[in-house]
């Protein structure tokens, strides 16, 4: 979080919850997905994108929207594909409450 959008983040509050070899081999593309989880409050919290040149578009998604979006950044295809689409069991999975 920090490295991509300049979040400094309780370490303790950082849930994880996947590692994925994500292998795309059609487009050459091959990373390992580290998916984590933390609830931050986004009216007091500010993000910054250090990555302009990469990401153009940033802005707060539902996340019932998110999972519907077309097309996804591949990791998060895999990691819907896994099963991690309902929210509320990822929290459970993780530890935290609503």
């Amino acid at each position: 979080m920090k490295e991509e959008c300049d979040a400094d983040l309780d370490v303790d509050k950082i849930k994880f919850i996947s590692c994925m070899n994500i292998l795309f081999v059609e487009a050459g593309y091959h990373n390992v997905g580290i998916f984590t989880l933390a609830t931050v409050d986004k009216t007091t919290f500010s993000f910054r994108n250090l990555e302009p040149h990469k990401n153009s578009d940033w802005r707060w998604v539902k996340w019932c929207d998110f999972v519907e979006l077309t097309p996804l950044f591949i990791p998060f295809k895999y990691f819907f594909e896994a099963g991690f689409k309902d929210l509320n069991a990822i929290k459970a999975e993780a530890g935290l409450n609503n």
